[in-house]
């Protein structure tokens, strides 16, 4: 009984950390394949950067499927969690938003939220270093 279909989903019923270490996993693969230079020039800067942001939910995979592989000690996976948030907060641009929220403020108008609100005040969003041209 090597390969049993019903074993398996057994396996995955048991242990939702599988279903979710590997997902994460297998998102991982598009951006594998797509991480080369000529990859960024055949799906387009915009396209390439949307599908890059997987990688923020397949790290959240992945501290989910540690912490729930854990059963006793969870301070490590705990820390990677702590650790990612650290990170993702650093992706954060505190500045723009501030800016967008006084110009609004300023206008009489609420804070925009959409990124098209944004650009209409007159902030311009960040771009990646693989959507500039040259």
């Amino acid at each position: 009984h090597f390969f049993s279909l019903s074993g398996i989903i057994e396996d995955v019923a048991k242990r939702p950390y599988i279903t979710v270490g590997f997902t994460s996993l297998l998102l991982l693969v598009p951006l594998a394949i797509t991480s080369t230079k000529g990859w960024v020039r055949r799906l387009g800067g915009k396209v390439w950067n949307r599908l890059h942001r997987l990688v923020y939910v397949a790290a959240a995979g992945g501290v989910l499927h540690y912490l729930w592989l854990v059963k006793v000690d969870t301070r490590t996976p705990v820390l990677f969690g702590l650790v990612l948030v650290a990170l993702l907060a650093t992706r954060l641009e505190p500045g723009r938003f501030r800016t967008a929220w006084r110009r609004a403020r300023k206008n009489g108008s609420p804070a925009p939220h959409h990124p098209a609100q944004r650009q209409q005040l007159g902030s311009s969003p960040q771009r990646h270093p693989a959507t500039r041209q040259g």
